[in-house]
């Protein structure tokens, strides 16, 4: 069965095999082949929906996971259980608030992102192109509300070009940091990430991270009122 979901020859031979001799085999593949393992199994845990009981199995795992600090935990969705990599304490739930605060379009695109990011092996391209549409999405419902497309080449462009907006946060008396210049490098920096799509090399894990953490922090502030636009 593991053999066959996870597409792989352990090379135990024929027959039934023992199961320390299976074991020795997985750990033979190295910790990376271990997890992959963990995780199957763990989707065939059953979760009740409207419930917060765990089955044992999963529940004495969960507590190695965090006893060790192990960099991975357990995440239950889609009426399982699965593997996902830790973030460091508070930054999940400084996400999960842009994701709630943000309209419903941004907040699918950002969870999105940030569920791939977390997961064993995450595909990069997607955590930067959901990363950017959330950003679309929030970021275009305040520069360019009538915009029913709106695009990071519009909202950039409509910031540069019009100073009629602000960062409602601190700046020295001498209009020090720039606010305007953070917001929009920002901006481009996402923008400019996106630039994998034409060289045809994914981006890197670390990259794809901090993009999406990146992108998590303009949702924030553009759905928090954080970025305000003139009144007319």
């Amino acid at each position: 069965m593991i053999q066959s979901a996870l597409r792989v020859d352990l090379d135990v031979g024929q027959g039934a095999p023992l199961a320390s001799t299976v074991v020795k085999a997985i750990e033979a593949r190295g910790d990376k082949f271990v997890l992959r393992v963990v995780d199957f199994l763990l989707s065939g845990q059953e979760r009740e929906l409207y419930s917060d009981d765990e089955p044992d199995t999963v529940r004495e795992l969960r507590w190695h996971l965090d006893a060790s600090l192990s960099a991975v935990t357990i995440t239950a969705e889609a009426g399982t259980y699965r593997l996902k990599h830790r973030l460091p304490e508070g930054v999940e739930g400084a996400t999960q608030l842009s994701v709630d605060a943000s309209n419903a379009t941004a907040g699918a695109h950002l969870a999105k992102a940030l569920r791939e990011m977390q997961s064993l092996e995450p595909d990069t391209s997607k955590v930067m192109t959901e990363g950017i549409r959330a950003v679309e999405a929030a970021a275009g419902a305040v520069v360019t509300p009538k915009d029913r497309k709106p695009s990071m080449g519009k909202i950039v462009g409509r910031l540069r070009d019009k100073k009629d907006w602000s960062l409602t946060l601190q700046r020295r008396d001498d209009g020090h940091p720039d606010h305007h210049a953070v917001v929009l490098g920002m901006l481009e920096t996402l923008t400019f990430a996106e630039q994998h799509r034409h060289s045809g090399e994914p981006p890197s894990q670390t990259g794809a991270q901090a993009h999406a953490l990146l992108a998590a922090t303009l949702v924030g502030w553009f759905s928090t009122g954080a970025v305000v636009m003139a009144a007319k």
